[in-house]
């Protein structure tokens, strides 16, 4: 029995596609956390980005807030 393969190319091109959708987003938005969610985040918040692409918003978010979170 054959193994099952990731269907969806994880091809370079489609990465900087996703990577540049980001940006775009965020800067078109103006912030990686709506301001009224991260306003109510406790001091010891904990943040997943589960199986979302690239993680690309995670590791910006991570620079933007604080370190205990």
């Amino acid at each position: 029995m054959k193994p099952y393969g990731y269907w969806l190319a994880r091809a370079s091109e489609e990465q900087k596609r996703l990577l540049e959708r980001h940006h775009v987003w965020t800067k078109s938005i103006g912030y990686l956390l709506h301001p009224t969610v991260r306003n109510a985040l406790p001091e010891d918040a904990r943040i997943a980005d589960i199986g979302t692409g690239t993680g690309i918003w995670l590791a910006e978010i991570a620079k933007n807030l604080p370190s205990t979170y």
